[in-house]
């Protein structure tokens, strides 16, 4: 039977009350994602405790003044980044700066250093016949003296120091080249910081040592003047000991009766021809006796500082050995020019 209004209303009212619950959220349509998952509104706090006060939300009045203070705070912290990067970049470039110094310091070290490793050098030219010999004179600055003369090729032109002067200012080097055979060599004066000067010699064949046989002359001629140079030979050889430069003038009178008998065909068979070269040999020999007794007599001297002693004594040695091109008489020149201050 159906429950009558009365009953129920009298049922209802005899039902404890309970506590009125609080509407939920889906109830009243404001659900949120973050009643379900309480960990996204830590996050979400964190992120708005991080962010840059100049950022933050602000009341806008309607006078709007807040809102340009934003704009403002923007603004400076924009300007600030490129303040911040500046920073950062300085020890870039001032390691940048660094090595460019260093690059430059070390290109300028390498230019003053190949300045110093380029070396002077000197080239001359110059002409000799076989059998000719020069005397040279070089001199050097005391600080940078020659350190070696040498020959790259001794057999074409060879090298021969004989004097060396090095207590004054400037100082002097003399030496010999004597040509040998025909051909190119160099003689390089060395100096002590690698300066070098280099005499490129070209050496020629001699010529021919018999005069142009002259059409008029003929054998009889010729005879006659070997005979005549052969006889004045002899005389200077008997009187050798009465001139220093006898027996230096025989042999040059024999060498000569030598060139005109060689320009007669068959000479070899003439009696004038048998003996000369011996003739020669033994004047020859002879001169080297009286030069080296002399010589000796020099050394002497010079050793004792007896100045006007080894004066005279040089003298007699270039009477003794007379010929401009004998070596003997180039080192004796030059020991009276530059030794003894005469000449």
């Amino acid at each position: 039977m159906p429950e009558t209004i009365t009953k129920s209303k009298a049922r209802k009212s005899a039902e404890p009350t309970q506590a009125r619950r609080k509407p939920a959220a889906h109830d009243t349509g404001s659900f949120k994602i973050e009643d379900l998952h309480p960990e996204l509104r830590q996050a979400k706090t964190a992120r708005v405790k991080k962010s840059d006060p100049a950022l933050k939300k602000v009341a806008t009045p309607k006078s709007g003044v807040p809102a340009v203070e934003k704009r403002a705070a923007l603004k400076k912290s924009t300007a600030a980044v490129p303040a911040v990067a500046a920073e950062e970049n300085k020890p870039r470039v001032k390691m940048l700066l660094g090595t460019a110094v260093a690059l430059t310091l070390v290109f300028v070290c390498l230019i003053i250093l190949n300045a110093s490793l380029k070396h002077s050098q000197i080239t001359i030219q110059e002409r000799m016949a076989e059998g000719d010999v020069i005397a040279r004179h070089e001199t050097w600055d005391p600080e940078n003296p020659i350190a070696d003369v040498v020959s790259t090729d001794p057999t074409v032109v060879a090298v021969d120091i004989f004097l060396v002067q090095d207590e004054g200012e400037p100082g002097m080097v003399h030496f010999l080249t004597s040509a040998g055979r025909a051909g190119e060599a160099e003689v390089e004066i060395v100096y002590e910081n690698k300066d070098k000067k280099t005499i490129a010699v070209t050496v020629e064949p001699a010529g021919d040592e018999r005069p142009a046989r002259a059409e008029k002359e003929n054998k009889s001629e010729l005879l006659d003047k070997a005979r005549e140079r052969i006889r004045a030979g002899d005389e200077l050889m008997t009187d050798a000991d009465k001139a220093a430069d006898n027996t230096a003038k025989a042999a040059a009178a024999y060498r000569k009766a030598l060139r005109t008998l060689r320009q007669i065909r068959l000479h070899q068979f003439l009696p004038e021809f048998k003996g000369l070269e011996e003739k020669i040999r033994v004047a020859e020999e002879k001169t080297t006796e009286r030069y080296k007794r002399v010589e000796a007599e020099y050394q002497v001297a010079r050793d004792r500082e007896m100045h006007a002693k080894a004066r005279e004594l040089l003298k007699v040695l270039l009477q003794i050995a007379p010929d401009p091109k004998d070596p003997r008489n180039l080192i004796n020149r030059t020991y009276l020019e530059y030794v003894h201050h005469e000449g």
